[in-house]
């Protein structure tokens, strides 16, 4: 606009007023020129500038022309800036402990922004803190070339008896465990919420385990011996799937049927020590970020906990120890017998 006003004065007759006017229109071009160049530097600084040198950029420029095109750039990353900034420090108010997606979220967007964002920093750290948990939390439980994810190992089974099927995204793009699928966001922040939900798929996965084996055991195969799991007491073809490691120093079983194994969809991990796990849930205390996979860790170390609890309670009665007792002995009988 100021190009073509200074080429029409240009092709008007030399008079003093418009050789002034020229003068200026002059001026203002090049303050407009170096503006725009300091302003598009401003945007691709490294390191990048503050907000406050930002806004003074802006307001130098709305006294030069308000139409300039890197002004509006400006205002954008700016409003963008506060934006991101007044989420992150809402999301780091005590009261809050935010999902980590929700953290590498904001994270991916505050990246780009040609702003410097002091909370960002420790965000990322926020975030790696929780990946690298995680990541140790997997190296812990997941098996080499498993075909589950950490969060499926560690949640109650919702799929036994059912075929693989394609995993639902939600519609951010992110997988969510059909656990979380029900609650709604109200839901997700509360960790009360998060244990029914965990309580809930439990009863479903011991519901549906036993209905399982009720029909495996009612469907026995009968073309030859058979590898059986004792878990959900299907039955395999040996050489059809890898048969157990023995413990050091225990002898092979003379038969097939003397084969204690769990199948491939029962043993899902590597099923680590409590020892280990407490441990884990240690270092998870330590997080300011909440996991999903840390929650279904929780959950399952207290199911195993309650578990070991009744089972001594069980072992402790007087008739179950006798029983045990007997036991013991007639398992030493027949192993004097056989040497």
């Amino acid at each position: 606009m100021l190009t073509g006003l200074e080429q029409r004065g240009c092709n008007l007759k030399p008079r003093p007023e418009v050789e002034q006017g020229l003068s200026r229109l002059c001026g203002l071009r090049m303050t407009m020129d170096q503006w725009e160049v300091r302003a598009n530097n401003c945007l691709q600084a490294s390191p990048k500038p503050c907000l406050e040198e930002v806004e003074r950029m802006i307001r130098e420029g709305e006294n030069i022309s308000t139409g300039l095109p890197a002004l509006e750039k400006l205002k954008d990353a700016v409003r963008k800036a506060k934006e991101w900034w007044s989420r992150a420090e809402n999301l780091q108010k005590p009261e809050n402990y935010p999902y980590l997606d929700t953290l590498e979220a904001l994270v991916g967007k505050g990246r780009p922004l040609p702003i410097r964002l002091d909370p960002l920093a420790q965000l990322e750290t926020q975030v790696a803190a929780a990946r690298a948990w995680r990541e140790r939390t997997a190296r812990v439980f997941l098996k080499k070339n498993s075909h589950c994810n950490l969060l499926e190992v560690l949640s109650p089974r919702h799929d036994i008896g059912c075929e693989k099927k394609r995993k639902k995204r939600t519609e951010d793009g992110n997988y969510r465990h059909p656990i979380f699928l029900g609650l709604s966001a109200i839901q997700l922040s509360d960790p009360q919420e998060i244990v029914n939900a965990f309580k809930q798929a439990e009863q479903a996965e011991l519901q549906t385990m036993k209905e399982v084996r009720v029909k495996n055991q009612n469907t026995l195969k009968k073309d030859g011996l058979m590898l059986e799991c004792e878990l959900c007491m299907d039955q395999f073809p040996p050489g059809s799937i890898p048969l157990p490691r023995l413990p050091s120093g225990k002898s092979k079983p003379t038969s097939l049927r003397d084969v204690k194994f769990l199948c491939p969809n029962c043993l899902r991990s590597r099923r680590p020590r409590l020892e280990t796990i407490l441990s884990l849930l240690v270092s998870l205390q330590k997080l300011t970020v909440r996991l999903p996979e840390g929650e279904a860790l929780q959950c399952l170390t207290e199911r195993a906990m309650a578990w070991q609890d009744r089972s001594r309670t069980v072992l402790a009665r007087p008739d179950i120890a006798a029983a045990l007792k007997k036991l013991s002995i007639q398992s030493k009988d027949e192993g004097n017998e056989r040497i």
